[in-house]
């Protein structure tokens, strides 16, 4: 879902997220924290064994054409399918609408 920035939700048990999983140390998480504006923006939470953040505000809203555009470039660098991201941009524009 896009809430002006990207959020994870949670769905039916058979919907997937296409995902890229990193590796990261205690000094990279710091820096995550503080990029991501948690714990005010997000909470971190852990989905199937990994370490995600989940946004604290509610409603959707689309995102920024560039800020879309490099989450795209990010699904087309893991190989995603793209098909998720789309949907979410799709389905946070109409309820914008």
């Amino acid at each position: 879902m896009f809430k002006g920035v990207a959020d994870i939700v949670i769905g039916e048990p058979e919907d997937l997220l296409p995902v890229g999983v990193w590796n990261i140390g205690p000094q990279d998480e710091v820096a995550l924290d503080r990029y991501e504006g948690f714990p005010h923006l997000y909470r971190k939470e852990t989905i199937n064994g990994m370490m995600t953040y989940v946004m604290n505000r509610h409603g959707l809203r689309p995102p920024s054409g560039d800020y879309f555009n490099t989450i795209l470039i990010g699904y087309e660098d893991f190989g995603l399918d793209t098909s998720a991201l789309y949907a979410a941009l799709d389905e946070s524009e109409l309820y914008a609408a």
